[in-house]
């Protein structure tokens, strides 16, 4: 288990995990959400960000998933790298098409060649409704985002609150899929869970709509081994297993106490039981978005 952060910082990366877990992925597996974090030496943070995380470069998250037996990843911009997307381009030269990455945008755009960005491995655009990563996105822009990444088939990662689902409906009209990050991070203490849980269900009816199961242990309340978030993702699952994704998160920012990764791993068969389903949420999901 990782350390506490320091005072001043953001989170802290995990610890290496255990020298393997549990659990082994199949061949060709994907860890369809975690981050890359400088070096700030040669990659700076962003001047306006609002939070500073550790260090955690591309050496690390590689050996990350080779000691986990995971063969590709999809690294998304974090906002401490604002729309400075050098770190994660340098990880994915490095790996060689074995990585994507999910971009941060600025405005709408202008000056970007996403046909040039898609050759690099960039296969989506991110965007935060969290109120403490920055200010909602204009729908106007990123309505003009969407209509430029449509082409090279990109989609739309959306980070919000299950209290914020009501704002979902805008962004169906898109036409590009659509990627609900971390279980839309819902309150399990909320009173309106019941609710939330059945907008999401309905939000994943949508053919374009997607959810990563990822951060069961940011939902938990329980705390480890979260058998109460991940409660939540076995009956998204279950429900709909095609339009599920996983990912470690890794190296967790913002995160209080972040979990071991290989128990996170170990988690996947408690949310997809058989290899069947494992290959489905691992392998033959991941790759209608990122290929």
């Amino acid at each position: 288990m990782s350390p506490h952060p320091e005072a001043g910082h953001a989170g802290t990366a995990s610890q290496s995990p255990r020298e393997s877990a549990g659990f082994e992925p199949p061949a060709g597996a994907w860890d369809c959400h975690c981050h890359v974090f400088g070096a700030h030496a040669q990659f700076p943070y962003a001047p306006e960000r609002r939070y500073t995380p550790p260090d955690v470069p591309a050496a690390t998250v590689m050996a990350l998933h080779h000691a986990l037996g995971f063969d590709h990843a999809v690294l998304v911009q974090p906002a401490a790298h604002g729309s400075d997307h050098a770190a994660l381009l340098d990880c994915l030269a490095r790996t060689q098409g074995r990585y994507r990455g999910i971009m941060l945008v600025d405005g709408d755009g202008a000056g970007l060649s996403f046909d040039a960005l898609h050759r690099q491995g960039m296969r989506g655009v991110r965007y935060n409704l969290l109120p403490h990563l920055g200010a909602l996105p204009d729908m106007g822009r990123v309505g003009a985002i969407a209509d430029r990444i449509a082409p090279p088939g990109w989609h739309i990662c959306v980070h919000l609150e299950g209290r914020d689902l009501d704002h979902m409906p805008a962004w169906l009209d898109l036409g590009v899929p659509i990627v609900i990050d971390h279980m839309a991070r819902l309150d399990l203490n909320s009173s309106e869970l019941d609710n939330q849980i059945d907008q999401l269900m309905d939000l994943l009816s949508h053919p374009q709509v997607f959810v990563k199961l990822s951060a069961a242990d940011r939902l938990s309340v329980s705390g480890a081994p979260y058998d109460d978030g991940i409660a939540i993702a076995r009956r998204l699952f279950a429900a709909q297993p095609e339009k599920c994704l996983w990912g470690t998160d890794f190296p967790h920012p913002n995160h209080p106490s972040p979990p071991d990764d290989a128990t996170l791993v170990d988690l996947i068969a408690a949310i997809a039981p058989d290899r069947h389903s494992q290959r489905l949420l691992l392998i033959e999901t991941p790759q209608k978005l990122y290929l």
